[in-house]
């Protein structure tokens, strides 16, 4: 949904993806699923559904 909304609004690279605490996941699945869009990821305190580690969060998006 933020990725349709940003090609709504123009917008084609965001220079961050920040999110805190429950927010993580979002902001995870959308850089993971949208990388042309995310250039960074920022998260605060932010929970996931699954452990990860840097690793991990790369073979999820691509990096």
């Amino acid at each position: 949904m933020v990725a349709e909304l940003c090609r709504e609004l123009g917008i084609d690279r965001l220079t961050a993806a920040v999110d805190q605490s429950a927010g993580g996941p979002t902001a995870i699945a959308l850089a993971a699923h949208h990388p042309d869009l995310v250039e960074r990821l920022l998260l605060q305190s932010a929970v996931d559904f699954e452990p990860w580690s840097v690793e991990h969060l790369r073979s999820r998006c691509g990096c």
